[in-house]
């Protein structure tokens, strides 16, 4: 079988079907040491099968054919004996290759610029017309520039582009002091990735085993996660789907004794935190890999007892996308202390080199086509309450998508209110809904456009707070651990924070964890471990009220029952039960397709939102 795999004649996407073919019989045989090999082999195909040369649109269409490979393969080496790091760096290098590559387009040259700046000038130019910059003019008109999305260029001039930029970084890695230059992370690398006093979790789920790596100072350790089973992430993942209480109650409760439980206890996060200064928390940041993305790990416990047996009340959690998303926030935070650029980034100038902070807030109360967000407009009102009077603010009520990239540039704080559009066919064409330019319809502002920002070559801006739907999710659930969506492409364009969610949420109830998030980033002067903090500190205080309530709520139905008659009517016992001003304030969701509000209720109206970021 690996003679089958290395033949060179053989086209590489002829070999990956063969190795897709034979994984199942050999799963089912027991044959790890095959298995082992050819998954293996085939994690290093999959950059020849979705080559730079291909469009996004295409490389996600070839890749949907091998989703979880790079989890099979990890789970296949870690069950022949093969090392704990070996077996991370092919989960790593196996997953993300879309969203590896664009990583990868990002990192800094700025060594490569001292020492060889003629390559570095012609690797700039090869970078940019095989992953064009999004071009924005004066006043936000797009630029129709040469080398520019509105000149992409032909099939064969990127295959002949790529075959270039194969050359050039020949040349570079020729150099000892560049030979990693642009590679994927090396075990050496993965295993530096948590921050200090941190911890990175990654979770393999494959047919035949679970795992959770766990990454701290330097160190990596496997924790094999016996009583998990693939079939049952994905079943509880469509049960959870449909968002009713009991059922979204009773999955986080498994979770917890399925695995969250035995992972937090490895890193000593084996009872509740009761301090109040969240910076002695425990921090984690979480890497789920497969069916698992679709699951609120962060959420997982029991919420209902006040027992304090849940991760949200134990540890502080962030997602990223990958390991290498994670090393890539760090290499930014480097560079801007180097740079002398602090964290803490000031709310006014003190001297005339110092850059001013600018807060760029959205609102789309009315989106044309779609349900009106009256509640839009108030949480952007509630977060300037909190802005500081010398903090430099613009707003834009309703702007069209060229208008709205105009004024992106130079923020430092981007916010969005209104509805959010998922694409169910091609994650890259989800987006942000606003105004067209006629205002008669709307225009998106979409995954491939944030994909194609360049803030982080102007000084990476500190957060993009997405106050709409689904901006954490992709619904082609065989792309899920490529990482395509509005929050990963936003940490591409250069943001070191996004706050986003999972799925659809209250109108109301984001301009309270918006209003909360603010304090708490303005109150520690915007300092960056502040983001992840008040995002925790909000959605712990919205579980608390929304429990509060359900059981008061809960205890007028029990008593409006008893008094009523039994001819009552259905819709006359929901009107007693569930007041009309609960009704009202989170019947409205930040979507474009509007849901029963029924199915609304429970952990899924706080556990919704997440943050990533380092």
């Amino acid at each position: 079988m690996k003679e089958c795999i290395q033949t060179e004649g053989s086209p590489p996407s002829h070999r990956l079907n063969f190795v897709f073919d034979a994984m199942a019989w050999l799963e089912a045989r027991g044959d790890w040491r095959n298995l082992s090999q050819i998954t293996e082999l085939a994690t290093e195909l999959l950059g020849h099968v979705s080559p730079r040369s291909m469009r996004q649109q295409d490389q996600q269409y070839v890749l949907r054919r091998y989703a979880g490979l790079a989890s099979t393969a990890a789970a296949a080496a870690l069950q022949m004996g093969k090392s704990k790091e070996e077996a991370l760096r092919l989960l790593e290098h196996g997953r993300g290759t879309i969203t590896s590559t664009l990583f990868q387009n990002r990192r800094s040259i700025s060594s490569l610029q001292c020492k060889h700046p003629q390559w570095a000038k012609e690797f700039e130019e090869l970078r940019d017309a095989l992953d064009p910059p999004l071009p924005v003019g004066v006043g936000g008109a797009l630029s129709n520039a040469p080398g520019t999305l509105m000149s992409m260029l032909s099939a064969e001039d990127r295959h002949w582009k790529t075959e270039e930029l194969k050359q050039l970084l020949m040349k570079i890695r020729a150099d000892d002091a560049f030979k990693a230059f642009l590679l994927p992370p090396t075990k050496e690398e993965l295993m530096s990735a948590a921050p200090p006093n941190q911890t990175v979790v990654a979770i393999n789920i494959a047919r035949f085993r679970c795992d959770a790596f766990l990454i701290q100072s330097n160190q990596v350790r496997v924790v094999e996660l016996t009583n998990l089973n693939y079939q049952h992430v994905e079943t509880k993942a469509k049960l959870f789907k449909s968002r009713k209480s009991r059922d979204a109650y009773e999955i986080l409760e498994w979770l917890w004794d399925i695995m969250m439980k035995m992972i937090l206890e490895q890193f000593g996060a084996d009872k509740p935190c009761v301090d109040d200064d969240y910076s002695k928390w425990p921090r984690v940041y979480w890497v789920p890999t497969g069916p698992l993305r679709l699951l609120p790990i962060h959420a997982a416990g029991y919420h209902r007892d006040g027992s304090g047996r849940s991760v949200i009340d134990r540890v502080i959690s962030s997602y990223s996308l990958s390991i290498e998303d994670i090393l890539y926030g760090q290499e930014i935070k480097a560079e801007i202390r180097e740079a002398r650029q602090p964290a803490q980034m000031p709310l006014r100038p003190t001297n005339q080199t110092e850059a001013v902070c600018k807060f760029l807030s959205v609102s789309m109360e009315r989106t044309p086509g779609n349900s009106s967000l009256p509640y839009a407009r108030q949480e952007i009102h509630a977060i300037w309450k909190t802005l500081p009077p010398r903090l430099e603010r613009i707003h834009l009520d309703r702007p069209s998508r060229d208008i709205l990239l105009g004024v992106m540039s130079g923020c430092t704080i981007f916010h969005f209110a209104g509805h959010g559009m998922t694409d169910p066919r091609d994650p890259s064409l989800s987006g942000l809904l606003l105004r067209s330019d006629d205002g008669n319809s709307t225009s998106l502002l979409t995954v491939r456009d944030l994909q194609a920002l360049r803030f982080y070559e102007t000084g990476p801006p500190l957060l993009a707070y997405l106050s709409a739907c689904s901006t954490g999710r992709i619904a082609d659930e065989q792309l899920v651990d490529e990482g395509i969506h509005l929050m990963g492409a936003c940490r591409l364009a250069g943001f070191r924070h996004v706050i986003g969610t999972l799925w659809e949420v209250s109108d109301r109830l984001c301009v309270d964890v918006a209003r909360t998030v603010y304090k708490t980033i303005l109150g520690a002067n915007l300092d960056d471990a502040s983001v992840a903090h008040g995002l925790h500190h909000a959605v712990r205080m919205l579980r608390t009220k929304l429990l509060h309530r359900s059981k008061k709520t809960r205890k007028t139905a029990r008593k409006t029952s008893r008094k009523s008659q039994k001819r009552a009517s259905t819709q006359k016992r929901a009107k007693l039960a569930y007041p009309k001003r609960w009704m009202a304030s989170h019947a409205t969701q930040r979507n474009v397709k509007r849901a029963s509000w029924r199915n609304r209720r429970g952990p899924s109206l706080w556990a919704a939102f997440i943050h990533t970021g380092i």
